[in-house]
Parts: C-alpha cells; structure tokens; sequence
C-alpha cells in the first residue's frame, strides 16, 4: 500500500522528488503493476476528474457514478480486472480518490513512444533522422516505420522499398530492421536495402561494417564491405556474394558510373536510375562497352552519349523507350 500513500501526497503536492522516482519504478517493476497503473488512467480519464478544488468524496462518488452509466450506455470503458477491483474494497475514499487523480496526472505527462511511418511519395530521395542519431535514405516509393524512441534493448524499425542506413555505433543494442518476414541486424554500418514485396525478393549490400541478414527460418548469412545478400522469401533461401554493383547507390549519390559495362549493364542500370523501360534488340554487338560516369545527368544527356557510344537511335514510344540499331 506503500505506493497509494506517495500517490495521495503526490496530489496535495506533499511528495519529494524521491517518492515520486519510487513511485514510477514501482509503477516499472512488474507487468502487473503497469497494468493496474494504466486501468486506474483509462478510469480517471472515463471520469473527467480534474486537478483544482479537488473534492475527495466528491470525486470519488462521480467515479462510481461514471462507471455505473458507462454500463447502462454501453460506452466502451476499460474494465478492472478482479484483483484491482479488490483494490477499492481496502482503501478509504479519499485514498482512492486521490490514486485515481495522481494516477492520472501521471499518464498525461508519461512519455509517448508511438509508431512513426515515413513515406516517400516524392522522386526525389528523403533523408529521416532517427532516434538514436541513426539516419536513412529513402528511394522514391519507399516506407519506414520509427518509434519514437528505442526504449528497448534493441532498436526495431520496419520498411518497404529500398532505403540506405547509416546507423550509430551501438553494440549493446542491435538495430534491427524487419523487412517482411526477415530482418537485418546491425551494432552500427552502412548498408542499402532493397525490397521488391511484389516480386518477394530482397538484396542487402554492405558499404561499411558487418550485417547479419535472416530469414524467417532463421537461415542467415554475415556480410561485410562489398558483399551481398539475396533473399527469396518464398523459399527462405538466402545467399551470399560479391557485390559487383558498381551503381547500386545510384538512386542516392546521383552518380552513374560505367566501368568497360556491357549494353545489357549499361540499359539495365539506366532503367533503374531514371525509372524507365528500355526496350533493345538481342544483337548489338556484344563486344560494344562504356566507359563513363554520369553526375547528376539529365535523363536526354544520358541517352545522347549511349545512342553515340552505341551508335544506335534510342526512341521514346509512350512510356517505353525503344533502342534501333
């Protein structure tokens, strides 16, 4: 009962700075605890009870009130469950007026930690900062879900499309990223990820650091710098290679770079950066390749070197561009 009395001084204002830190570890110590703490909240609230010219009896008489008309309306409440409702039964009025108030007062000023979901609907990149100092990049189209705050010993988020980390040294506490039924688990490294749901693929490509890479079946791989995981998710097959992509960040830096790339390379990658259909015939010479980089082209700039590197005529036909030798 120890808990109620530094509550009832916590009303009159009569608690110390540390009865009030005793009371908000109590309130942490066990699932129970926290439990009957947020029941008397929901209560409190259902009541409307404020904190000026507070009337013990008064007060605690409208609470039983309340919670009879809340059953004749059929207005959703939440219920004690029998051990609090005990509760009641072995604490005087004023006492008990007194915990639903503080109590209250408490689940007002308690800190918030909700799910946040950042969407990039843009074709530009979205830089979100995160809670641990953390960022990540957004793709166009791509979705990241952040809580608050990473109040656990881990620090979970969950995205779709593809997104780049940087994530903050942490050793002690993993971030973690849920990617369908996967995850990504690091203590602090740069990484892109890219997840295709239609096509239930994912690809992880390490820039900096070490990454475990799981999936659902616990079946995994660790990469390093340079290296690259490839999930299917409809098998739970993941596997592990070198990372022979030299423009896998180019949605991010806006740099394209060919190094001797084949045609094939060379459309493939162009497709992917500017958000296009290539469509080109199976016999250009496959000896034909490029060397060239690409900073922050323009998509007509780009294809006028190719069509001359290529000699070939590209076209736009609707949305689809078309190669002719």
């Amino acid at each position: 009962m120890e808990h109620l009395e530094i509550i009832g001084k916590y009303l009159t204002e009569e608690s110390t700075s540390q009865e009030n830190e005793s009371l908000l570890s109590w309130i942490n110590t066990s699932p129970e605890n926290k439990n009957e703490f947020l029941e008397t909240c929901a209560i409190w609230h259902a009541t409307q009870i404020k904190k000026t010219s507070f009337d013990y009896t008064k007060a605690y008489n409208t609470f039983s009130q309340r919670i009879q008309e809340t059953k004749t309306t059929e207005t959703k409440v939440v219920e004690l469950q029998p051990k609090t409702r005990s509760l009641w039964t072995k604490i005087s009025i004023p006492v008990a007026a007194a915990m639903i108030l503080a109590a209250g007062l408490l689940y007002l000023y308690r800190p918030t930690n909700e799910l946040h979901t950042f969407a990039n609907t843009t074709n530009s990149v979205e830089t979100v900062k995160l809670p641990d100092g953390s960022v990540a990049y957004l793709n166009k189209s791509a979705s990241l879900t952040v809580p608050s705050e990473f109040t656990s010993n881990t620090r979970p988020v969950s995205m779709n499309g593809e997104v780049y980390f940087e994530i903050s040294k942490n050793k002690a506490k993993p971030f973690i990223i849920s990617v369908g039924t996967a995850s990504v688990t690091v203590k602090g490294t740069t990484f892109n990820v890219a997840y295709d749901k239609v096509k239930e693929l994912c690809n992880v490509i390490v820039n900096t650091g070490t990454v475990v890479f799981a999936a659902q079946n616990n079946n995994r791989v660790t990469l390093t710098k340079t290296e690259k995981g490839t999930l299917d998710l409809k098998t739970n097959t993941v596997t592990e290679s070198i990372n022979d992509d030299l423009n896998f960040m180019s949605w991010k830096t806006g740099v394209l770079v060919f190094k001797n790339s084949s045609y094939k390379q060379v459309f493939n990658d162009v497709e992917r950066h500017y958000g296009i259909t290539i469509n080109y015939p199976s016999d250009i010479d496959s000896k034909l390749a490029l060397t060239a980089t690409f900073d922050h082209q323009n998509l007509k700039s780009t294809l006028n070197v190719i069509e001359l590197m290529f000699n070939v005529k590209i076209e736009k036909q609707n949305s689809i561009f078309v190669v002719r030798k």
